[in-house]
């Protein structure tokens, strides 16, 4: 079932929700390919078409990744078909890159949404799995809901939208895990078919109005290098976030293979040099918490959180601030 929605920061045949500034022609979509020229006017075809297999689950808020965002809560966790990147290594391509016939859903409004997520007893609703600036109209109604009905709103994005788009979204976003692909234009060319400007452009924006955690997925022979990495880890820095280093698997087209430890450690020694707190996804062993300043652990992990020594977000041993929202 196709559910259509007007579109937002569109005008004519022009979109202005990302960068691409797709114009679409009459019967024609965008790249993203949920918003549609139909008679003339855009609509997003995204709207309420959450995925059958992934619209009831319920996860950890840490599988985000978000270790600095209510610890130990569960989130609602959607998506819809569409992306306005093409990463040649996206593990969900099969949604990412379909188009909303092509895949089984069933139409939920952002008042089921939220009703089965108090149900389910979840403090947050996360927009997550394809990418949720696309089903933007979507999540901007059931985020709005949510608030409303007090609970958190998490975006899990790769941060590929214009300004004006998002600044009128964050006032409803409490969090974000924003994907830095790499640290320059050549591998967002190569394996995304985009650009970086505007990615970094969203962290800096998002990063002084929510709570902001980056990840960095290291591909062999792609975006590993220390210069690069060194790069990413002197500009994320002056945002004081979280940040996480996270192991490639081959998925999809990219022809590279599983990240080297000893890369992923490396990666690690140099941002901890700048940065407070600095992970390791995709791995076991380097999810705790260590608080900087004492250098005890606080937080324990193992693919979600095993004991939580945090006194209302404090360190418990020297009282530095750790999480803000605990």
């Amino acid at each position: 079932m196709e559910i259509m929605r007007p579109a937002l920061f569109v005008e004519g045949e022009k979109c202005f929700l990302c960068p691409r500034e797709c114009r679409i022609g009459e019967g024609k979509s965008g790249f993203c390919r949920v918003r549609k020229n139909i008679e003339g006017k855009i609509f997003t075809i995204a709207y309420g078409e959450a995925e059958r297999s992934i619209h009831f689950a319920i996860d950890p808020i840490e599988k985000k990744p978000l270790y600095h965002f209510l610890p130990g809560s569960t989130t609602y966790s959607f998506g819809t078909p569409g992306c306005n990147f093409a990463c040649k290594h996206c593990q969900n391509w099969s949604l990412s890159q379909a188009l909303p016939q092509d895949v089984e859903s069933e139409y939920l409004t952002p008042e089921v949404i939220v009703s089965n997520a108090k149900r389910a007893r979840c403090r947050s609703i996360s927009y997550t799995y394809s990418e949720p600036i696309i089903f933007y109209e979507y999540m901007f109604d059931t985020a709005r809901m949510a608030r409303t009905a007090g609970m958190k709103n998490v975006m899990v994005t790769n941060g590929f939208i214009n300004r004006e788009p998002l600044e009128t979204l964050l006032p409803l976003i409490d969090a974000a895990n924003i994907d830095v692909k790499a640290f320059t234009n050549k591998f967002y060319g190569r394996v995304c078919a985009a650009w970086i400007e505007p990615v970094l452009e969203a962290v800096e924006i998002a990063s002084k109005k929510i709570h902001v955690e980056l990840t960095y997925l290291i591909i062999p022979g792609f975006n590993d290098t220390k210069e690069e990495i060194g790069k990413f880890v002197e500009w994320a820095s002056q945002f004081r976030v979280p940040v996480h280093f996270s192991r490639h698997f081959p998925r999809h087209e990219l022809d590279a293979g599983v990240t080297p430890m000893p890369t992923l450690l490396e990666a690690k020694r140099i941002a901890e040099e700048k940065i407070d707190f600095v992970y390791l996804g995709n791995v076991d062993g380097f999810s705790d918490t260590v608080c900087p300043q004492c250098r005890n652990i606080v937080v324990r992990r193992n693919f979600g959180l095993r004991e939580n020594t945090l006194v209302e977000g404090k360190c418990p041993h020297c009282g530095r601030d750790i999480i803000k929202y605990w």
